[in-house]
């Protein structure tokens, strides 16, 4: 094959076109490569990304395993339903109810239950206790007699130490000096005597239920057995 003449006219538009697709070619000057325009992706996003997208995925399982497994509901047959109990439920309620009031009762009755009762007889063993019992009453009785006897001692020598010395004053106010004080109607002699009458020579005077009889010159007073009928009126 022959090669066309570059001086011949029809080689001319041929070879001018052979230059420009040569030219075409050759980068131009102050242009960017193809490969640098592409913009790389900073490796802190990439590592937090990858980190959000892990995360997402764990939750996503987690939630798809609690799902499966889940929670079973059944019905209860014990409850009562909404109509209210049968008639064998409300029997047994019943019968409950009342054992439970039967034991109520029992429990405030042992409660009032007196703690002896008097017409069983005592046990054998109760002797012990019912022989001290009449120690105790026997010391008793023996403790109030000897109180007695000491007030009636005591009653005694007062009555012994009273002296009417004499009487002043009207029949409707009169003063008796026993001893070395002065008395009307309604005082106390000595924390002991009250004085009940003053007369003209004699004084009446009361000490457990008892009437003794002080008289001018004489020393011992003498027991009344009745009340005097006449009595001065106390002082206002």
């Amino acid at each position: 094959m022959s090669t066309p003449d570059p001086s011949s006219p029809v080689a001319a538009p041929a070879s001018s076109f052979l230059a420009e697709l040569r030219s075409s070619d050759r980068p131009v000057e102050g242009a960017v490569p193809a490969s640098s325009r592409r913009r790389r992706i900073p490796l802190h996003i990439a590592v937090a990304a990858g980190v959000v997208a892990i995360g997402c995925a764990s939750l996503l399982g987690m939630r798809r395993i609690g799902m499966q497994a889940g929670m079973t509901f059944d019905t209860d047959s014990s409850m009562i339903p909404v109509g209210g109990p049968s008639a064998a439920d409300a029997g047994r309620l019943a019968a409950v109810m009342s054992e439970i009031e039967s034991t109520q009762s029992v429990q405030a009755a042992s409660r009032h239950r007196p703690g002896k009762n008097p017409f069983s007889l005592a046990p054998l063993g109760s002797t012990k206790r019912t022989e001290e019992t009449r120690d105790e009453a026997r010391e008793l009785a023996e403790r109030l007699a000897q109180e007695k006897l000491i007030r009636a001692q005591r009653l005694e020598a007062a009555l012994e130490s009273l002296h009417l010395n004499g009487i002043v004053g009207g029949r409707e106010d009169r003063i008796a000096s026993i001893g070395s004080k002065t008395y009307r109607v309604g005082d106390v002699v000595d924390d002991l005597f009250t004085i009940t009458q003053i007369d003209g020579r004699t004084v009446i005077v009361a000490v457990d239920d008892q009437l003794y009889e002080l008289t001018i010159g004489q020393k011992s007073a003498k027991q009344v057995r009745k009340t005097p009928s006449r009595t001065s009126r106390p002082a206002r």
